[in-house]
């Protein structure tokens, strides 16, 4: 029988820190936090995934009384998986647990999907 060797070890090839930020609306700006852009506009009664992932790390940095100034970690990393983590607290979530179509929602986010041209025509609403 032949042993297979693990896997090297993967490599983050893509992240960008972003800050989530609430509306009056009740719709979230989605901020670049190194360069201030908006990076997506989340409209009211969207993106639900998105919004439950942040309401449950959001509770937690209230426990660790972090506030929303401090940004997140959006990873893509070499074997494709995508990873969100807060540096504040230690949590790390990784996406692919939840199914192709979150994970979708939050890579739409990293800089490769997102251009600054198309941000003005691009306002993240489904």
């Amino acid at each position: 029988m032949a042993s297979s060797s693990p896997p090297p070890p993967a490599e983050i090839v893509e992240s960008r820190d972003l800050r989530f930020e609430d509306r009056a609306d009740r719709g979230i700006n989605v901020i670049d936090a190194e360069t201030g852009v908006v990076v997506a506009e989340l409209a009211p009664g969207t993106h639900g995934f998105i919004r439950g992932m942040m309401r449950g790390l959001s509770r937690d940095r209230r426990v660790h009384r972090v506030g929303p100034e401090v940004p997140f970690t959006l990873a893509r990393w070499s074997d494709g998986r995508h990873s969100l983590s807060d540096p504040s607290t230690g949590n790390v979530l990784h996406l692919a647990a939840f199914g192709f179509a979150n994970v979708k929602e939050f890579a739409d986010l990293l800089p490769e999907t997102t251009s600054t041209a198309s941000l003005g025509e691009r306002q993240v609403r489904r």
